[in-house]
């Protein structure tokens, strides 16, 4: 598998059916399709079904629209649970989109040259 790096993603998914707390920008197509994209929602966060590939995952404890409580620790945690090698950087990194700001990019490169990506020797 090739390495993914996962940015305060979005993969708790139970409020994607809640007009007022799903934070969709285009609100009527998008809860018409939450269904559908709730359907795997236990094999995201590591139910059966479950399969990852080695993962850097990036959350700010900043973040209120993707806290890492509800998002990236469950599946951190998967993660662990099915043995796949992943490394997880949560810090204060600043609140939702902080992009490539916080300080957490340097790691991010180390990691993906380690695993033979980028220039470092392999």
């Amino acid at each position: 598998w090739k390495p993914q790096v996962l940015v305060y993603p979005g993969l708790d998914g139970r409020d994607w059916l809640e007009p007022d707390s799903c934070g969709f920008f285009d609100i009527e197509p998008c809860i018409a399709r939450a269904p559908t994209l709730l359907a795997r929602q236990t094999a995201l966060l590591g139910g059966r079904g479950f399969a990852a590939a080695p993962t850097l995952l990036v959350a700010s404890t900043g973040d209120e629209m993707c806290p890492p409580e509800g998002h990236c620790d469950p599946y951190a945690e998967a993660l662990s649970r099915h043995g796949i090698a992943h490394r997880y950087l949560r810090e204060d990194f600043g609140p939702h989109g902080f992009g490539l700001d916080g300080g957490w990019t340097d790691a991010c490169i180390e990691w993906l040259r380690g695993r033979g990506f980028g220039c470092g020797g392999r």
